[in-house]
């Protein structure tokens, strides 16, 4: 695994050494093959919520209005 970042250094003065490597592979998970649900995923958050998915800025504009 690649060199702790400023970060991690921060983190591991509070979290358990486990822990920091799980988020640190994680993240390079992430990095390295993106962040993107499949189509299965989405279906069982779609169960999850009892609606259709919405972008976040589509969400953004309804509850911003709802606040006026």
């Amino acid at each position: 695994m690649r060199q702790p970042c400023s970060w991690a250094q921060g983190a591991a003065k509070v979290m358990p050494a486990w822990m920091l490597y799980d988020i640190r592979l994680m993240y390079l998970h992430f990095q390295e093959h993106g962040l993107k649900a499949t189509q299965a995923e989405l279906a069982a958050c779609e169960k999850i919520v009892g609606q259709p998915l919405r972008t976040f800025d589509v969400f953004a504009t309804e509850i911003a209005a709802s606040w006026k």
